[in-house]
């Protein structure tokens, strides 16, 4: 059995998994239709190519007062007095390979969005999975993304991301043991439909509360983000597994 890499198709896979879903935020396919489904759900959503990587393409709408929106890619913002003008303000940004997914409050490290990167590596189609690396990517100022080279941002050690962010201080202790336990069960649901992985980046974003999301898992994840931390062993570690068996 296999399926595509496309975002959506994993996204599919993990929901159907009750340890996953409540880590999961709201997502659906885009078509005009479903985003003004979403926006009178909820006031901001994501909208990601469902096929790309690294941040290429993604775009924030956000639902304003008297129905009114505004987009924003990269750190440019554009505003449109109505649905119908929102239509017309996206239409050259958003193919159909999109899906929309809610946006989530990430915490911020000095007005700066994070997320956290896991990497889970096995070496051989039979080797348990490990989680071999751990880091948090830092946006540049003003960025709806995380992505370091899109975004002029950079990579803290996990423990010290968390320590200098906005993430409630009494939930923070519990929250690497939490990312570790998801990831594993992430990467074990997804190996049967995707037999020839060995390697996994897990984006999760993580709340002000300490709630822990899984944005997306990246079958090609980029393994020199933790050769930019000053500890290189987790990036040796990294190497190793990718030195087969």
């Amino acid at each position: 059995m296999g399926l595509s890499y496309t975002k959506w198709n994993k996204y599919k896979v993990m929901r159907e998994d009750d340890r996953l879903l409540p880590h999961l935020p709201e997502t659906t396919w885009f078509s005009y239709d479903s985003l003004k489904q979403a926006v009178e759900k909820h006031d901001e959503w994501i909208l990601k190519p469902s096929g790309s990587y690294g941040g290429d393409g993604v775009l924030m709408v956000r639902k304003l007062e008297d129905g009114k929106f505004c987009v924003q890619t990269g750190k440019e913002v554009v505003e449109a007095e109505d649905f119908e003008s929102l239509q017309a303000a996206i239409a050259d940004k958003v193919d159909k390979a999109y899906i929309i997914q809610k946006r989530i409050d990430l915490a911020q490290i000095e007005d700066r969005l994070f997320d956290v990167r896991l990497m889970v590596q096995r070496k051989t189609a039979h080797s348990p999975w490990q989680v071999t690396g751990r880091l948090a990517k830092v946006g540049g100022p003003g960025y709806i993304i995380t992505n370091v080279n899109r975004s002029g941002g950079y990579v803290l050690p996990l423990e010290t991301a968390l320590k200098r962010s906005s993430v409630d201080p009494f939930q923070q202790e519990m929250i690497i043991p939490e990312l570790d336990r998801l990831a594993l069960i992430t990467v074990l649901k997804l190996a049967p439909f995707y037999r020839y992985i060995r390697d996994v980046g897990i984006d999760f974003g993580i709340d002000s509360d300490g709630g822990i999301w899984i944005i997306e898992a990246n079958f090609a994840p980029a393994t020199f983000l933790f050769n930019k931390l000053k500890d290189k062993s987790m990036y040796r570690r990294i190497l190793t597994f990718k030195k087969r068996a």
